[in-house]
């Protein structure tokens, strides 16, 4: 009954709107949670030319995170996404009763950085910021970036659009969940609505707005703190009415939509006149995203302005552009507010065009904005803010790639981030005391100026890396490595969590150190582009001669050593190949692997996972992301479709039991729809029959899933929502430790003779844990069959 009752209390911190459907939602959370409560357990080298650090990759990532999440269906299904969450908090709080001390550790890197989308100051004072990272919670320093602490984790979702501060009460602060960015293939997290504190970040309360999805910008009344406007860019995967402008003017209690478009239209940002706060200005954007289909613009993007507090609207036209219209950002110059400047792209994702306005926005004139013609690429979607300094309406920054600024209103312009700053600029905040103080926020994490953008400095003590693969050194397992969201292959040479080093640039992805000679690297950045090493990372070569280019590779193409001979590689497209010179180079051994009769130009219908059996080097196990799982015997002569039986979802992950190639077990992306949809099973005879061993997993995607080295009964999977492991062959389930932050996990790897089990974050870094006494040897006694 205690137990109980703390489950409501602490669900009573939620809002949830007074309708029949909510509370019935309500009940039915409450019974889940009680019901995990109740479970909770008290117990020879091709010279080519070398590749050295592979600079120049520096286009945002493209991993189809969401076409894995959302397949076979047109959307995600957001009811059994917050039902995850909930699920997932349940389950850490049984981990906090049951398993310490037995945590896990970070182990970094923090000095490489992550995606951040917001940044943020209060105005009267110069040592506080704000750091809002997109996929990993909301940090907070008092001393400028010398130490940091995460004021966010307690929250269910940790995707963050913005925050926002009172420029009135700056110990109140907004922070509105879900990424804006809409991305290209690779993940932009959704949230769960908009938060509220009181106390600058000690505390916590849910407004609502859940709905919303992803939030461009906050924007707080300068002088009534009650008074807040919700730049609402909603389902980035789906329509849906909830998208637009809210308001609020009882500080969040209640939200009333002023202005909407369309179920496809929402608005990415927003800026309110200083001393006149009735006029507030809005950008909308048009963007349709499929698993077949991006659209990021129309014609209903555009600038929209009230003079009457958000009542009414009226969209301005006269000098802006009217056709091929993208992302567009807006900024309001606060020492003289009528000049106003907007940043656009077009559909394309092309740089358009800076414009401003001297009179509040009746009329705009292009600026001369030639040099920046390159600044966006092809990815003006991940783009679109623009700042003005808050003492000066002459200084302005755009940022895209790089920053660019410009000292005389728009006319000339110049590139003030292009030493030592990383790339893809999404955040700026100009202190308005004192504007040589800059905050920078990109994909490399959060950097300080002190001296108007003359210098920057790296805040390079944020654990915020978006990793999608890891690895654990078996020779030195203090050496770990991480293929990360733009940050590339990485490694820490010494297991601390600041000296993690760049190895291959661009988006990192698989990397495998050799198991019995580590000087043998290959690493992997987007689309299955391989290198490979025998020197320990110093140089690289080419590692994919033989693979066609016509074959199709997923943004993350799987690529596996042989669990019995480090010669051989295996490398998956829609055909799977075979390396026995250590990726110099490679032969076809198998037929069209996809089924699917639709793929495209985004990389779909192509190999996912695949496992070798270590008891048999004959036998092999494929998945893809259409649903298709393939067995292979008799040295590559015969694969067996062994589909049957199984749900058609992305295969995410294999493996094979160390003792037994024909006991396997599978695991899928996917949410509960209609119907009940397993993600995880397992055979005992090769794939002739499966059964579901997902228990009372929450329903989210299953990542990877790993067998515990000394006992074949025990499992570990990564999850959306956390670690999870099964002691009894997946019957029953319970979260791995109670302080891993509330982040996805996108993969595990496991060291057998130390017993260190990595999990890969994405937005978090890295972190371990320990399994077992590394002490303990491995052997063939305490495996149980």
């Amino acid at each position: 009954m205690g137990e109980t009752k703390h489950i409501i209390n602490t669900l009573k911190s939620y809002h949830f709107s007074n309708t029949k459907k909510n509370k019935q939602n309500l009940l039915f959370t409450l019974l889940l949670v009680a019901m995990c409560f109740s479970n909770c357990k008290t117990d020879k080298v091709i010279q080519t030319l070398p590749v050295k650090k592979m600079k120049g990759l520096n286009t945002p990532g493209n991993w189809a995170f969401f076409a894995e999440r959302a397949f076979p269906h047109q959307n995600i299904a957001y009811d059994g996404y917050e039902r995850a969450l909930l699920q997932a908090k349940s389950a850490r709080d049984c981990a906090k009763q049951l398993q310490e001390p037995n945590l896990w550790r970070l182990a970094g890197p923090t000095n490489i950085g992550g995606r951040v989308t917001d940044v943020e100051m209060p105005i009267n004072d110069t040592n506080t910021i704000y750091v809002a990272a997109a996929s990993g919670g909301v940090f907070k320093t008092n001393n400028r970036g010398k130490t940091w602490k995460p004021i966010f984790d307690e929250q269910l979702s940790l995707s963050i659009g913005d925050i926002s501060i009172s420029k009135s009460n700056p110990k109140i602060l907004y922070v509105g969940t879900g990424e804006s960015n809409a991305g290209g293939g690779s993940i932009t997290y959704d949230g769960i609505g908009v938060f509220k504190s009181i106390d600058s970040g000690k505390n916590w309360t849910h407004l609502g707005l859940e709905k919303t999805r992803n939030v461009g910008r906050i924007i707080v009344h300068p002088t009534n703190p009650d008074i807040v406007y919700v730049a609402a860019m909603g389902s980035l995967f789906a329509n849906n009415e909830e998208r637009g402008v809210f308001k609020s003017i009882d500080g969040g209690k209640t939200w009333e939509k002023t202005l909407y478009i369309s179920e496809v239209t929402g608005c990415i940002d927003l800026a309110i006149h200083p001393s006149a706060p009735n006029i507030i200005y809005a950008a909308m954007w048009e963007r349709i995203r499929r698993p077949n289909k991006r659209q990021y613009g129309g014609k209903t993007c555009g600038i929209y302005r009230s003079v009457d507090n958000g009542n009414t609207w009226v969209q301005l036209t006269s000098g802006l552009p009217s056709k091929d219209i993208g992302r567009i950002g807006l900024a309001l110059a606060e020492s003289e507010p009528n000049i106003l400047y907007s940043i656009y792209a077009n559909e394309e994702g092309y740089f358009k065009g800076i414009y401003k306005t001297e009179d509040g926005g009746s009329e705009w004139e292009k600026c001369r904005d030639v040099p920046l013609k390159d600044m966006y690429m092809s990815y003006g979607w991940w783009f679109g803010n623009i700042r003005v300094n808050p003492q000066n309406a002459n200084e302005v920054y755009a940022l895209g790639l790089d920053v660019w600024r410009s000292k005389n209103g728009g006319q000339n312009w110049k590139n003030v981030s292009w030493n030592g700053v990383h790339y893809d600029q999404h955040a700026m905040f100009i202190h308005p005391k004192s504007p040589n103080l800059m905050v920078l926020g990109n994909d490399g994490g959060a950097y300080l100026s002190q001296n108007g953008a003359k210098r920057w400095q790296h805040l390079d003590n944020l654990p915020i890396t978006q990793f999608y693969t890891c690895e654990i050194d078996t020779q030195n397992p203090d050496v770990l490595y991480g293929g990360a969201q733009d940050n590339g292959v990485i490694r820490t040479p010494t297991g601390k969590i600041n000296d993690w080093e760049l190895l291959v640039d661009g988006d990192g992805f698989c990397v495998i150190a050799d198991p019995t000679d580590n000087d043998i690297i290959y690493a992997a950045y987007q689309y299955g582009s391989l290198i490979r090493s025998s020197d320990g990372g110093e140089s690289f070569f080419e590692g994919t001669a033989g693979i066609k280019t016509k074959d199709r590779r997923n943004w993350n193409t799987p690529i596996v050593l042989d669990s019995n001979n480090n010669n051989v590689l295996y490398y998956g497209t829609n055909h799977l190949y075979k390396s026995e010179d250590r990726a110099v180079s490679w032969m076809l051994i198998s037929p069209e692997l996809s089924k699917a009769d639709d793929a495209n130009s985004l990389a779909y219908g192509t190999v996912t996972s695949i496992a070798t059996a270590p008891s048999n080097s004959d036998v092999l196990y494929v998945g893809t992301d259409d649903g298709n799982v393939w067995r292979n015997s008799n040295q590559h002569n015969k694969w067996d479709d062994i589909t049957k039986g199984l749900p058609r979802r992305w295969v995410t992950s294999i493996a094979v039991n160390p003792t037994n190639e024909q006991e396997v077990y599978v695991s899928f992306s996917g949410y509960r729809q209609a119907e009940y949809l397993p993600h995880l099973f397992k055979t005992t005879n090769g794939g002739v029959k499966w059964i579901d061993i997902s228990g009372d997993l929450p329903e989210t995607p299953i990542n990877e899933i790993l067998i515990h080295p000394l006992n074949n009964k025990t499992l570990y999977v990564a999850t959306d929502v956390g670690v999870f492991f099964s002691e009894d062959d997946g019957n029953t389930w319970q979260m791995l430790g109670s302080n891993l932050p509330n982040v996805p996990i996108t993969d595990l790897d496991v060291d057998s003779n130390s017993g260190l089990l990595a999990a890969a974050t994405y937005g978090r870094s890295l972190y371990t844990y320990q399994l077992y006494d590394n002490n303990i040897a491995v052997s063939d006694s305490l495996i149980r069959e």
